[in-house]
């Protein structure tokens, strides 16, 4: 039986956490042995789930996940500063024009 799995240590890896294996296993792989890769993530280990070699997925511990901060549109705020001009009314105004 051909191994499914491409096993690292964290030597090899720079990996976040304390992870103290991590794996990479192909999409129908990751598929048959879901329960196995859930089991191994409970014991601390991280997979790595690769559709056609490209990384798409990781299944690891929830302590070991990494948590960003979304504030939905308040996380957009100041992102288009500039983009309206030093006074943002009378560039709204000049596009409402436009429509009328």
């Amino acid at each position: 039986m051909k191994n499914e799995y491409r096993t690292y240590s964290t030597g090899e890896l720079a990996i976040m956490g304390e992870c103290k294996i991590m794996i990479e296993v192909g999409a129908e792989t990751a598929r048959r042995k879901l329960p196995e890769l859930l089991n191994r993530a409970y014991k601390g280990e991280q997979t790595i789930i690769k559709k056609r070699g490209v990384p798409y997925a990781a299944i690891v511990a929830l302590d070991q996940r990494i948590v960003t901060k979304s504030e939905g549109l308040l996380a957009l705020r100041a992102t288009g500063k500039g983009l309206w001009g030093n006074d943002s009314s009378k560039k709204i105004a000049q596009y409402r024009d436009e429509w009328e």
